[in-house]
């Protein structure tokens, strides 16, 4: 939802909520969607700052709320009922986090967009996707990338990386493959949520990766 600016490009945004509808949509399924706020604040960007990374981290969910509230606000002006929950309080502009709330939303063929992070500080918005999937009890978890899959190297800077089709989070952890942070894929892995990763940026592989994995590597 971000530009090369820092803040919310609108046009993007519409883009997105419209993808993310047709998706559900089109698949027929129930759907929660963990945003993060890149395009706002991240860590990095309190380098010489003299902010602490506690506040840094705080600083950040803080802005994952301002992007779920436009994502949610975005989908249910295209007649699809969105609603954001946060586990980071902000109750003036969002409604807390709640497990057994989240699965009634969902059940009511509501999307939910989750904000707020894990609420602590030190943890990535990957270990918040994989939290709220095993908390929502979701099938699966779609992480969508700039790339088809997972490598065995970076396939921007080296054009013979290998491609996965499908591998274990075991495999993921000992091959050190950056599918996400470690603490995520153990949380994943232990629990034994299944993981696709697909290029989201490719809208056939959006629409059509649940039904064909080929088109993005099936981590479970």
């Amino acid at each position: 939802m971000g530009s090369d600016e820092a803040g919310i490009n609108f046009d993007q945004l519409k883009k997105v909520a419209k993808r993310i509808v047709e998706f559900k949509q089109k698949n027929e399924i129930e759907l929660a969607i963990v945003v993060g706020a890149g395009n706002i604040w991240r860590f990095r960007d309190s380098d010489g700052s003299g902010i602490d990374r506690v506040t840094a981290d705080k600083m950040g969910m803080l802005a994952t709320i301002l992007n779920g509230v436009a994502l949610a606000s975005a989908i249910n002006d295209l007649e699809q009922s969105a609603v954001c929950l946060s586990g980071f309080s902000a109750p003036q502009l969002v409604m807390d986090f709640d497990a057994a709330m989240g699965r009634e939303f969902l059940e009511d063929d509501t999307i939910v967009v989750l904000a707020g992070g894990t609420t602590n500080p030190y943890f990535t918005t990957d270990s918040a996707a994989v939290l709220r999937g095993l908390e929502l009890n979701c099938d699966v978890l779609l992480k969508g990338t700039k790339v088809d899959g997972v490598y065995d190297a970076d396939p921007m800077k080296n054009p013979d990386a290998k491609r996965y089709s499908q591998l274990t989070y075991q495999d993921a952890i000992e091959q050190n493959l950056e599918v996400m942070d470690l603490t995520a894929v153990a949380l994943a892995r232990d629990n034994s949520l299944p993981m696709l990763v697909f290029a989201f940026a490719d809208e056939n592989a959006l629409m059509n990766v649940l039904n064909d994995n080929s088109l993005g590597t099936l981590v479970n």
